[in-house]
C-alpha cells in the first residue's frame, strides 16, 4: 500500500509539472532521486506500474519529460538500466493513445 499512495503522490506531482504550475528545474535537486528510484525500480515496475499502467498516466509522461531535461542539462538518470521506457506500452502511454 505504501507503493500505492507513494505513486498516487507522482501522479500529483506530475499534473502539476504538465500544467506548468511547477517547473522540472524547480524540482529537479529535490525530488529526482525519489522519482527515478521508484519508476525506474524493476520490482515496482512489475507489481505495480505494468499492472496498473492507467493508473499511472502522467507518472509517465513526467517521466518522458524529466528524462529529457536531465538529458539535456547532461545529467544521468538513476536506474537507467532499468528505465521506464523500456516497458511496452510506454510510448503508447505517453503519446496518449
Amino acid at each position: 500500500e505504501l507503493v500505492y499512495d507513494y505513486m498516487l503522490w507522482l501522479e500529483a506531482l506530475a499534473s502539476m509539472v504538465i500544467n506548468k504550475t511547477l517547473t522540472l528545474k524547480l524540482i529537479n535537486n529535490i525530488y529526482n532521486y525519489r522519482f527515478f528510484a521508484i519508476v525506474n525500480n524493476p520490482t515496482i515496475q512489475k507489481n505495480e506500474i505494468a499492472k496498473y499502467p492507467t493508473f499511472y498516466k502522467n507518472v509517465f509522461k513526467l517521466h518522458k519529460l524529466w528524462s529529457d531535461y536531465r538529458k539535456t542539462e547532461g545529467q544521468d538518470i538513476l536506474l537507467e538500466k532499468y528505465d521506464l521506457s523500456k516497458l511496452q506500452m510506454y510510448d503508447q502511454i505517453v503519446k496518449g493513445k
